[in-house]
């Protein structure tokens, strides 16, 4: 009894996920499947992978659904910024750029609430034009059990992407505590563009974003201003 091919080809795997095959292609693949040795095996990889790609390159399959609205918060000048490279500073064009540097993780607003001794539930700090509301509203305690993800834009004076910063539910927002001086571009790269004469403006900044679970994060940014050269007259 002769077998039908063991292997199907990818290439039809992959228009069999993407939708592209037309009703005869469609039946003959089945066809195929049923009688391979793996072709089920090999179709579900196919989805799999699909739908691996969907969940990890959401920026690239749906930018404008998945950024979030962001409300800028106080700007501090900051002149001094130490440590983290970013080497997307190499792309920067020289007419006064704006780059927008999301570093380290987002902090949640609200806590996971304490479980100890029936003690009280911590409420979330509901901010609303840089402010916390007042009264707070109470809130039952929630589970995370991973890291969230939230996406805000990077410009760089051409193109505007998303990046995508994690959230973690353990680090919870301080609004006593001193801004982290060890976040922020590296000064050795700032440094290098006010020696080829570009005027540098750095600012530190609180963004606040809204998750899909009601709770709110902020996120640790800072904004990086590169001025044109300044036009000298001839001598």
């Amino acid at each position: 009894m002769n077998e039908l091919p063991s292997q199907v080809d990818p290439l039809t795997l992959d228009r069999l996920v993407d939708g592209e095959l037309s009703p005869a292609e469609y039946r003959e693949v089945l066809t195929t499947l049923e009688g391979s040795q793996d072709g089920w095996r090999q179709c579900a990889h196919a989805f799999l992978e699909a739908q691996a790609l969907g969940h990890t390159l959401p920026l690239v399959m749906e930018p404008a659904r998945r950024s979030p609205q962001a409300e800028s918060a106080p700007v501090t000048p900051d002149k001094k910024k130490p440590s983290h490279p970013f080497r997307g500073m190499e792309q920067l064009s020289a007419l006064a750029a704006c780059v927008a540097v999301a570093f380290g993780l987002g902090w949640y607003v609200s806590t996971l609430g304490d479980n100890t001794g029936g003690g009280s539930v911590t409420t979330p700090i509901m901010i609303t034009d840089n402010k916390p509301s007042n009264p707070p509203i109470a809130v039952p305690p929630h589970e995370v059990k991973k890291p969230g993800f939230v996406y805000v834009n990077q410009w760089d004076g051409q193109n505007t992407t998303g990046i995508p910063i994690p959230v973690d539910p353990n680090r919870t927002y301080d609004p006593q505590k001193p801004w982290d001086e060890s976040w922020g571009m590296n000064p050795q790269d700032l440094q290098k563009y006010r020696d080829q004469g570009h005027p540098v403006e750095t600012f530190n900044r609180l963004i606040p974003v809204s998750l899909d679970n009601g709770e709110q994060a902020v996120v640790p940014m800072q904004e990086v201003i590169l001025h044109n050269k300044p036009e000298l007259p001839f001598n």
